[in-house]
């Protein structure tokens, strides 16, 4: 499918795919530029206690060499006391420029943790994929980008140095101080003037990398289709299921039914049953309804369970129509069904009261 074709913006479900295989918008030089910067700011606080500490310990290793019989020994332990005190000193620097490496990663692209970029794939080592990436125009612009950072750094290279030329000749005859201190301040301004630099190039890498990463991700109406109908789900599985909620549902109101107060009937296609309680309701409730085998169904469950049975054409139709499941009665069809109901309850008291006086 040509690329040309892929005009829509990725989907949720797209990006999220994307973002598990590592297909994501990160910059390198944008992290690079973060930790250059974190390295630039620990060693102009810290890089004197660093610097002074290492001369200390290369002094006083000669010193006490002069103190040490000349040995095999003596030279490895003294060298690795002095290996493990310079990187117990720099631990620190280790530890910041980690953090700012994680730091720099979690902005751009939040926290994921997948294996998927480091599966194998044979795809980037076959040389006809290899030639033809090389075309292609996040290849090119890499590339270019590459020119521009060697280009640019060596300009601003070139016009801190070339400023500071003359005052390096003249360090002729000063002290080892005053030396440092001049090549600090040198150092730390073009490393200053070049991390500006590289902001500035990473912002703009930053930004190609998330449009080219949306770009490569688009896709076709095609494909947008073909998604949701997956995720819907095919047709003839959702009318399935379909079917099977609509016979649980079936099954739970004919357990209702049994709970009814009353049946109003058409009396052949409508049936529904009625529930009233005065205490709990504020109005009627439609506890189950049917047409045709179901309406049949109903009245068999009602017969069954003794439940009175009420023919009333209109108000079967209309009760049937304007009213779900579970749902009160309207208040325009509350009279008629209010009749319905004290009749059925009257006659329920009649024969509890014919009841109670033949027991006594």
């Amino acid at each position: 499918m040509a690329d040309d074709d892929k005009t829509e913006d990725p989907t949720p479900k797209k990006e999220e795919e994307a973002r598990e295989k590592g297909q994501l918008g990160k910059s390198q030089d944008l992290t690079a530029a973060i930790m250059s910067g974190m390295a630039i700011l620990f060693l102009y606080f810290y890089g004197t206690e660093i610097v002074r500490y290492h001369i200390d310990s290369i002094i006083f290793m000669f010193t006490h060499f002069g103190q040490l019989e000349l040995s095999h020994d003596n030279i490895v332990s003294q060298a690795s006391a002095v290996v493990y005190s310079s990187l117990m000193m720099m631990m620190p620097f280790f530890m910041v420029m980690m953090i700012a490496g994680v730091v720099a990663n979690i902005t751009q692209i939040g926290f994921l943790f997948t294996f998927k970029p480091m599966q194998p794939d044979f795809k980037k080592i076959n040389p006809i994929s290899g030639i033809q990436n090389k075309f292609k125009l996040k290849t090119v612009v890499t590339a270019l980008m590459n020119v521009a950072k060697v280009l640019v750094f060596s300009w601003v290279g070139y016009v801190v140095l070339g400023n500071a030329w003359q005052d390096i000749f003249k360090l002729t005859g000063q002290d080892l101080v005053y030396g440092l201190s001049f090549f600090s301040y040198i150092f730390f301004k073009l490393a200053l003037y070049i991390l500006i630099v590289m902001f500035i190039l990473a912002i703009i890498d930053f930004s190609y990398q998330k449009w080219q990463t949306l770009q490569s991700n688009k896709m076709t109406k095609q494909e947008i289709r073909d998604e949701h109908k997956n995720y819907e789900g095919d047709p003839k599985i959702k009318q399935k299921r379909r079917q099977i909620q609509q016979q649980m549902a079936r099954q739970r109101m004919m357990k209702d039914v049994k709970d009814a107060d009353v049946v109003i009937t058409n009396p052949t296609h409508y049936s529904i049953a009625v529930k009233y309680d005065e205490l709990t309701m504020r109005a009627p409730v439609i506890v189950a309804k049917g047409v045709d085998v179901l309406a049949l169904k109903i009245r068999e469950i009602a017969k069954t369970n003794t439940i009175p049975i009420v023919e009333n054409k209109p108000l079967a139709r209309a009760l049937y129509k304007s009213t779900e499941i579970g749902e009160p009665i309207p208040q325009n069809l509350f009279k008629a069904v209010a009749e319905i109901l004290a009749y059925v309850f009257s006659l329920k008291k009649g024969s509890q009261s014919k009841g109670t006086t033949a027991n006594a």
